[in-house]
């Protein structure tokens, strides 16, 4: 199913020798929703719309066919339209360079390095948008029937993967604008902007899904984040546990070194530095931080001369078993 818009406003641009006029704010419009089997029927749809500047595209179901509603789909705003699970997708590309043998009328000899792998074999409708032939680049939107129903959010998750395309076609009310540029006191550049490549559906990657699997992946993934999240604040606070620990014991090793009596300093340096040397092997204190700490408390009681002593002291703890 594709749902077309009516407007009292114009859905497309317009240009005259002193400059363009953007497309209109529609805000009150009439919704309908049209039967599509085929890529045909897609491109007869598209060549009718193609004439009609007060018409165009939305993804959206309108709640009531043919009634004049808001352009809205929020509950909180009495919405037009409901989201929907659709087989079709609309890419639209905006500025990207043009080839130097690009032949605006000739489009299927070039345009396919710009599509997607799992695209590049589908049948496909290209239309070129309204700045098309008027501003550098390649504008266009490129139509495809797919071979399942998705939904809007995961069709936009894969298109922003991808890069390079405008990703806020994907929501219920967001036009996709069909109709010709109108062009006043000057020639419209192309004589054709509508083309019909023959091909199968498309068959996009099993991340692009309908609504009801998307929201299963969503909770898995945001459940999977928290415990992530948990885990790593676990984590963090264990290490400060743990750190707290071994530094207290270092500190209590420092202040036994620092209040030793004369004659009982080397042993005490000795002492300290094996019980503590533990946790460096156990990875649970720092080597230099244990390094530092014993040599700072073991050269304070004793002149320079001996700082060697304090230094082979320490360093025997290494090879304590």
């Amino acid at each position: 199913m594709i749902t077309t818009l009516t407007s009292k406003e114009l859905f497309c641009k317009s240009y005259t020798p002193e400059g363009s006029t953007d497309y209109g704010r529609a805000y009150m419009v009439q919704g309908r929703q049209h039967v599509i089997n085929d890529l045909v029927d897609l491109y007869d749809l598209l060549e009718a719309l193609e004439g009609d500047p007060h018409q165009c595209i939305i993804r959206g179901k309108p709640i009531a066919s043919g009634a004049w509603v808001r352009r809205t789909y929020r509950e909180e705003s009495e919405p037009g339209f409901l989201s929907q699970e659709l087989d079709w997708l609309c890419l639209d590309i905006d500025g990207a360079q043009l080839p130097d043998e690009a032949d605006m009328h000739m489009p299927w000899m070039w345009v396919g390095r710009y599509l997607p792998a799992p695209l590049q074999r589908a049948g496909c409708i290209l239309q070129w948008s309204s700045s098309a032939g008027v501003k550098e680049g390649l504008r266009a939107h490129f139509w495809f029937l797919l071979d399942r129903p998705v939904c809007d959010k995961s069709l936009k998750a894969w298109v922003k993967s991808l890069g390079g395309f405008d990703t806020g076609l994907y929501q219920p009310v967001q036009p996709h604008y069909t109709a010709r540029p109108l062009f006043d006191g000057i020639d419209d550049p192309l004589r054709q902007r509508l083309f019909m490549r023959q091909g199968p559906r498309a068959q996009l990657p099993d991340g692009v899904c309908g609504q009801l699997e998307w929201d299963k992946r969503e909770d898995a993934r945001i459940q999977a984040e928290r415990n992530a999240q948990t885990s790593r604040h676990l984590f963090t606070r264990a290490k400060e546990l743990q750190g707290r620990y071994e530094k207290a014991a270092l500190r209590r090793a420092c202040q036994a070194i620092t209040d030793a009596l004369e004659g009982e300093r080397h042993d005490t340096i000795r002492k300290e530095a094996w019980a503590t040397w533990r946790f460096v092997v156990a990875g649970r204190l720092d080597e230099s931080v244990w390094y530092d700490a014993l040599y700072e408390a073991g050269t304070s009681t004793l002149p320079a001369r001996r700082h060697g002593e304090v230094e082979r002291l320490i360093e025997g703890a290494k090879k304590a078993p």
